[in-house]
C-alpha cells in the first residue's frame, strides 16, 4: 500500500490530505502468475455398459389366454398329452417348446398347424439364435407323445454320441396333410369307447 501526500489550498489555510491506495499488482510477480486458474482438458464421460438383462417378454395375447383355457379343460377332460419341438429347417438338434393336449390323437397336426402363430412366438423367444443365420426364423416342428418312453441318459452315455434322444420325434408335415375329417375307429377303438364313454381318448 502507497501514500500519496497531496496538498490543498483554500483562503483561510492549507490542509494536507493523505490518501492511501492498494498496491498495484506486480505482473512479473511469480507468485501472481501461479494464482491464475490452469486449464484442464475436461474428461470425456464414460458410460456405463448396458447389461445382458434380456427384455421382459410381452404379455399374453388373446389367442395365447384362449389356447391356455383350452389346454387346461383338455388336461382335465383326459386329453392326449404330445410334447412340442421346434428346430431350424433340415436335419438339425430339436429344442423343447412346450406341451400341448388334443381331444384326440389324429388331431395333433392340425391343431399344431393351428397355434403356428403363438409356437413360433414362443420358440424364437427362448431360442433367440433360431432367429439369425442359417435358421433366419425358418423353423419346423415335432412332437411325440409325453407319456412315451424317453431314452435314459445312462443309455445316451452309453452310446458315446450314437444315441439320438429325439430319434421318435415326429415332424410335423404340411398343412394340407391334416386336412379333413377324422379317421375310421377301429373296432378295439370303439369297443373301449363304449366301455369308457366319459374318457376323451
Amino acid at each position: 500500500m502507497t501514500t500519496m501526500r497531496v496538498k490543498t489550498t483554500t483562503r483561510r489555510k492549507s490542509s494536507l490530505l493523505v490518501v492511501r491506495s492498494a498496491n498495484a499488482p506486480d505482473l512479473n510477480d511469480s507468485n501472481n502468475n501461479k494464482k491464475k486458474k490452469e486449464y484442464k482438458p475436461q474428461k470425456p464421460r464414460q458410460r456405463k455398459p448396458k447389461t445382458g438383462a434380456p427384455p421382459p417378454p410381452p404379455p399374453p395375447t388373446a389367442k395365447d389366454l384362449e389356447m391356455m383355457s383350452k389346454f387346461d379343460d383338455l388336461e382335465a377332460g383326459g386329453g392326449i398329452k404330445y410334447e412340442v419341438f421346434a428346430r431350424a429347417k433340415g436335419p438339425n438338434q430339436w429344442f423343447p417348446v412346450g406341451p400341448m393336449v388334443v381331444k384326440e390323437e389324429w388331431m395333433i397336426g392340425k391343431e399344431l398347424w393351428n397355434a403356428e402363430e403363438p409356437l413360433k412366438r414362443a420358440a424364437l423367444q427362448m431360442y433367440p439364435k433360431l432367429a439369425a443365420a442359417p435358421a433366419f426364423g425358418k423353423l419346423e416342428y415335432g412332437f411325440r407323445r409325453a407319456d412315451k418312453e424317453k431314452i435314459s441318459e445312462e443309455e445316451i452315455r452309453q452310446g458315446q454320441g450314437k444315441v439320438n434322444p429325439f430319434d421318435d420325434v415326429e415332424v410335423l408335415k404340411e398343412r394340407s396333410e391334416y386336412d379333413g375329417v377324422a379317421p375310421e375307429k377301429t373296432l378295439l377303438e370303439k369297443f373301449n369307447a363304449w366301455m369308457n364313454p366319459y374318457t376323451n381318448k
